[in-house]
């Protein structure tokens, strides 16, 4: 992503400026998306780990 210059028009700016707010994860979905997998898999080691140290 190029930065506009101060020649560029408000709304090229205003743009560009959305753009680099959001960032790579600015979607929130993909955020809940890592968080859930995160948490299945932390569920996942708990209860391998709690299956292992019962028998």
């Amino acid at each position: 992503m190029i930065q506009p210059d101060g020649r560029a028009s408000l709304a090229t700016r205003e743009r560009y400026l959305k753009r680099r707010r959001a960032g790579r994860f600015g979607d929130r979905g993909v955020v809940a998306l890592w968080l859930g997998f995160g948490a299945l898999v932390s569920w996942l080691a708990i209860a391998g780990l709690a299956g292992l140290s019962s028998h």
